[in-house]
């Protein structure tokens, strides 16, 4: 049985894509949110924590991968889904210190709700993306595949005989 090891774009992926659906839904059903118990959904703490794990995993992945596969692409795919994220939630902030409301969130705006699960989208694309490199990477017998490579009998000693 092989050992266990964190993978951070798994995680990455995950909490990103719940990022994106939470903007999502919060977006679709914010007058609602009350009505279920659920406004806690537009906390601004829940959407820091959000955001503070996407840069998180987000650099973690992009740093493991770049040092595995050598690639900038999928770094800057992570760097374009966190500008998404970040500004829309900057114009939700700047809009709040310019009027005053200290209620504001983001998914009350469409263009920003829509910023918003782009960017968690983008950086599920990106955890995917990297993935797939950084496993392409570790085989290097030269004939694997990326299927080939999740068999869990793979063996390259075998695919060069």
């Amino acid at each position: 049985m092989g050992r266990r090891t964190f993978d951070a774009d798994k995680l990455g992926a995950f909490a990103s894509g719940l990022c994106a659906v939470h903007c999502a839904l919060t977006g679709l059903l914010l007058g609602l949110l009350p009505v279920i118990g659920a406004t806690f959904l537009t906390n601004p703490f829940v959407e820091a924590s959000f955001i503070s794990a996407a840069v998180i995993f987000g650099c973690w992945a992009a740093w493991r991968g770049f040092r595995q596969h050598k690639k900038w692409g999928p770094m800057a795919l992570m760097f374009i889904g966190l500008g998404l994220v970040f500004s829309s939630h900057a114009v939700l902030v700047l809009g709040r210190e310019a009027t005053g409301h200290a209620h504001t969130h983001s998914h009350e705006n469409p263009v920003l709700a829509i910023g918003a699960v782009l960017g968690g989208l983008t950086l599920v694309a990106f955890h995917i993306w990297n993935h797939r490199l950084m496993r392409e990477a570790a085989c290097a017998c030269g004939l694997c595949t990326i299927a080939d490579a999740a068999e869990p009998d793979h063996n390259p000693q075998q695919a060069e005989a």
